[in-house]
């Protein structure tokens, strides 16, 4: 009778642990192939008293091999995972499909439980090891805990391969439309930057005259010529960082975090937005706050976002006939990090379309495919932050975006 009160109840905590491993892969949902490695072998450990696992397997994303170990007061054993695994090599062989499902524990007393581990491609293999000093392991629900284990883990490796290969794709379109956007934005400023690179260069062309002019009298006004030559230098990094900002914005390349000073970001659009608001007949002003916390971004996408705001407000300014043409930008301290706000006196946003702007393919301008607003929007969330459109006070528009400071100045 005690045989059989201990088979049930060895039957029991069998089928408890069952249904926890079944239970794992709803866990693992989203998570990072390390952490489901790691949570495999914790899971394991604990149900089946092991002294050691070890898990291998090869990342596809990167090529590197992945090893964990994990141990349950064995002093003797080394800790290191690729120490553990060189020393299976030495024991099993260097070549894991060749490794028997069963050995001598090469640690210690007792044996192993080799289980290999689906991951999906042809080439690869992964495997799972779990050592005991029983001379008796693994028992026959110990071998299929662990081979259930095992296919719960590839199930939880292939979802998270794919959720990783599916970020990556989504990524890739994300920074190809706003890289699209930039090149529409600048196409749109084409008119207005060229004037913005054509008067440098004139001023320029216009003190060299001078500076010739200057040489030639009789003595030569030197003193005129250096204040002369320092002008067209001025006139030329002006041309030069204009010049820089278009190459910026439509050059293809991976995002880039960076430490920046946002009102240092904005007064660099605005040069690149000058000529357009003024040719508008709009009074601009800024009013940049002091003292704003440093952010962690991408200088050119962010810079996206606010010049598209700006675009986007001289736009619907322009298309009011009578009435003030007004924009303001403005930044602030904001109980996360810092408030940029673009407000403008155009006609606004109908109220019930405050959250329909931000939609792909939604817009009330005659030309353009309503996607500007939509990447502003996946910009400012990949940055932590958010975006929101309301209504102005008296007439027009006001979008208004948040971004958290750096984790430096925040903690």
């Amino acid at each position: 009778m005690e045989e059989i009160s201990e088979d049930i109840s060895s039957l029991q905590r069998c089928i408890n642990d069952l249904i926890s491993v079944l239970a794992l892969p709803a866990l693992w949902a989203g998570r990072k192939e390390e952490r489901i490695i790691s949570a495999l072998l914790d899971a394991i450990i604990g149900m089946l008293r092991l002294d050691f696992a070890y898990v291998r397997l090869r990342d596809p994303m990167s090529g590197s091999l992945v090893e964990m170990v994990r141990h349950d007061h064995v002093r003797h054993l080394m800790v290191e995972p690729r120490a553990v695994g060189q020393i299976l090599n030495d024991s099993l062989g260097a070549n894991p499909r060749e490794w028997p499902r069963r050995a001598r524990n090469p640690f210690g007393d007792g044996n192993l439980s080799i289980i290999p581990l689906g991951a999906g491609r042809n080439d690869e293999i992964a495997v799972i090891v779990a050592g005991s000093r029983r001379d008796d392991f693994p028992r026959r629900t110990e071998t299929v805990l662990l081979n259930v284990a095992a296919n719960q883990a590839a199930i939880g490796l292939a979802s998270a391969r794919a959720y990783e290969l599916e970020r990556q794709a989504e990524e890739a379109l994300r920074a190809d439309l706003a890289r699209m956007n930039r090149v529409s934005m600048m196409g749109e400023l084409a008119a207005s930057l060229t004037h913005e690179i054509t008067q440098p260069i004139g001023s320029a062309r216009n003190n060299a005259r001078a500076a010739q002019n200057f040489l030639d009298m009789q003595p030569p006004r030197l003193d005129e010529v250096g204040e002369a030559l320092g002008s067209i230098v001025g006139n030329i990094d002006r041309a030069g960082d204009i010049i820089e900002r278009i190459r910026e914005h439509m050059k293809k390349a991976p995002p880039r975090k960076e430490r920046l000073d946002l009102n240092a970001a904005i007064n660099q659009v605005m040069v690149l937005a000058r000529s357009a608001i003024i040719g508008s007949g709009i009074s601009v002003q800024t009013r940049l706050a002091d003292g704003l916390f440093l952010i962690q971004g991408d200088r050119v996408q962010l810079q996206q976002v606010i010049l598209n705001l700006i675009l986007n407000a001289v736009e619907a300014i322009g298309s009011v006939e009578a009435g003030p043409r007004d924009l303001l930008i403005s930044t602030e301290l904001d109980h996360t990090g810092v408030l940029v706000a673009v407000r403008d006196s155009g006609p606004g946003i109908d109220p019930t379309h405050l959250e329909r702007v931000f939609e792909a393919f939604y817009t009330t301008k005659s030309s353009g495919l309503g996607m500007g607003l939509s990447i502003c929007r996946s910009i400012i969330e990949a940055h932590g932050g958010r975006l929101w459109a309301s209504a102005n006070v008296p007439r027009g528009a006001m979008f208004q975006f948040t971004v958290p400071a750096h984790s430096d100045i925040t903690s």
